[in-house]
């Protein structure tokens, strides 16, 4: 039997590259068993599982086209990165209508839980365009990570084993602290999934119901490990979450790999039918990741929600999922298959 797992990593505003992404795979009919995401790749997920197919779409673009401010201040329009970068101050300082506001209250220690930002209007948006009793109903599997603050643990709550999420947390997923506050869920307190693995791979490796499947991976990725040389101070900053993020997706694959390879070695030289059975039988991994210009790179890049930044990010998703569904799969797959597609660039304008 042939399984589809699609894995949303962190990211914050980058996350509109993972709605192009979703909307190429709609667009070619790819149906998908299981979603799990981390931070603002489980609130995607989790706004595709939580509708039914005619509305997903429809409503991941309204999660998108909204966030940022009616107006974008006026002296930077002919100068298109200097309108980018007061974009992101404006989110900076005045927050991101239908995501945050600015929590005034947060160097005061009057919070339970600090943070710079308030995520109640996420919380609201949240509640408009996720139906969380189908979300948890489990026709299409959804898992999202947190992870525990005092013991650095990764927590997973996943809908088909029993666990009721809700909007608690998604946003203790992306209580990416000191910017968003953390948030205690059965007397624990949680943070951002980034914290521990941003594109949350390790449950499909844990996974008995995959044992004997063949599984096809999408992992999409808000930060690339590989990338450029800064040439700048904002440059590096950006590269360093770039470096941080997307070398933690790049050393659970590796470590994927390995494990699947010697599961393969092992069935081929033993008589054991329990462990023929334990894993995959193949597993085949396209992994997207967003790469923006480098010239765009900053610290404050990831809080840019204009308009048209985030359909920038939303076209190159489609472009590399476009890619990804284009790469035939092997006539006979090997144990571990990963596919890791370049950067499509924009068409020409003309």
């Amino acid at each position: 039997m042939a399984v589809t797992a699609v894995v949303f990593a962190g990211g914050i505003g980058f996350g509109a590259y993972q709605g192009g992404a979703y909307e190429a795979l709609a667009e070619a009919g790819r149906n998908v068993d299981w979603f799990l995401g981390a931070s603002v790749g489980a609130v995607n997920a989790a706004i595709v599982a939580g509708n039914p197919p005619e509305r997903r779409l429809e409503r991941l673009k309204a999660f998108w086209e909204s966030g940022f401010w009616p107006t974008s201040p006026a002296p930077a329009l002919a100068w298109p990165p200097g309108a980018k970068w007061l974009s992101a101050l404006q989110a900076r300082l005045l927050g991101s209508p239908g995501r945050f506001t600015p929590n005034f209250f947060g160097f005061a220690g009057t919070n339970a839980y600090p943070g710079l930002y308030d995520l109640t209007p996420l919380r609201r948006s949240l509640a408009e365009l996720i139906d969380y009793e189908r979300l948890n109903d489990a026709t299409i599997r959804f898992t999202l990570t947190a992870t525990d603050v005092v013991s650095g643990e990764p927590v997973t709550f996943d809908t088909a084993r029993g666990d009721r999420i809700g909007p608690d947390h998604l946003l203790a997923s992306a209580g990416f602290f000191p910017d968003f506050p953390m948030t205690e869920i059965d007397g624990r307190l949680l943070a951002d999934g980034g914290y521990y693995a941003n594109a949350p791979i390790e449950a499909l490796k844990e996974a008995p119901e995959l044992d004997a499947q063949d599984l096809t991976c999408f992992v999409v990725d808000l930060y690339a490990g590989d990338g450029y040389a800064p040439a700048t101070l904002e440059q590096c900053f950006a590269r360093r979450n770039e470096l941080t993020f997307g070398n933690q997706t790049r050393r659970a694959l590796a470590g994927w790999r390995a494990e699947q390879e010697l599961r393969s070695a092992l069935r081929k030289t033993s008589a054991d039918a329990a462990l023929s059975r334990h894993g995959p039988a193949s597993v085949r991994v396209l992994h997207l990741a967003f790469r923006p210009d480098p010239k765009d790179a900053s610290p404050l890049t990831p809080f840019d929600f204009s308009p048209v930044t985030l359909a920038e990010r939303w076209d190159a998703g489609r472009r590399d999922m476009l890619a990804a569904l284009a790469i035939p799969a092997a006539a006979a797959p090997p144990p571990f298959d990963l596919r890791a597609i370049p950067r499509q660039p924009p068409p020409p304008r003309g």
